[in-house]
């Protein structure tokens, strides 16, 4: 324990709280893989544990980190000093430095094999590297992750793409083949003479409005049973 720490952490409670009784106090420098500082608050007793990165820093920064933990934990707004105090010291050269060697010796992650259960990953980067980099490539480490992922279904219908306007459904590709202008003021009429279905006819150059025309006149007809019938592909491209 570095001497007068516990003195600095309670000297920062009185300022932050001044009508409150200090409870004890429970500081210790802990390995973590990471610049992480820590505060709980357990049967009435603080327990603080910060980086052993940190054990050499200047008390000014130890205040900081005492100023923000405090804060933090009984809600009080943190000093902009104080924090770009510690925000200073903790992005240095040297922190940095120590940081990134810590992290190689102390961190968790796991590596497990390349082989999975259909693939193998190194397998597959050979293959790729002498396609298309002449097996220049250093084979690096991988591994499949060790957590779990939830699959989700293909879908069962064709997606449209915003940006292929070319891209239509077979029912949509159907009905414009056989119509080509529809006026705005034409009505539809169905006739029941086509093999006793209705046809959906197109007429054109009709003048006025909302007036029912034969099917017999100009324009083209498509049956419905043509609209309705599916290609056999998925997708169609106009």
């Amino acid at each position: 324990m570095r001497p007068g720490l516990v003195e600095l952490f309670q000297e920062i409670y009185r300022e932050l709280r001044p009508a409150a009784s200090i409870p004890d106090l429970k500081i210790e420098f802990f390995p973590f893989a990471n610049v992480n500082n820590t505060i709980r608050l357990r049967d009435g007793r603080l327990l603080v544990r910060l980086s052993d990165l940190l054990e050499g820093a200047p008390d000014s920064v130890l205040r900081a980190i005492a100023h923000i933990l405090l804060a933090k934990m009984y809600r009080k707004p943190i000093d902009r000093v104080q924090a770009a105090r510690y925000r200073k010291h903790v992005a240095s050269h040297d922190i940095a430095r120590q940081v990134h060697l810590v992290r190689q010796i102390r961190g968790r992650k796991r590596l497990g094999s390349a082989r999975g259960h259909f693939y193998d990953l190194d397998t597959i980067f050979e293959g790729l590297n002498a396609r298309f980099f002449h097996g220049l490539l250093a084979r690096p480490q991988m591994s499949w992750s060790q957590t779990k992922t939830h699959s989700r279904p293909l879908r069962s219908r064709a997606q449209r793409d915003y940006h292929q306007h070319n891209f239509r459904s077979p029912r949509l590709t159907r009905i414009r083949a056989g119509i080509h202008r529809l006026p705005r003021d034409a009505a539809l009429e169905t006739s029941g003479q086509a093999a006793g279905k209705p046809a959906l006819c197109a007429l054109g150059g009709i003048s006025g409005r909302r007036k029912t025309v034969s099917a017999h006149g100009r324009g083209e007809c498509l049956s419905e049973a043509d609209v309705s019938q599916n290609p056999t592909k998925q997708s169609t491209h106009c």
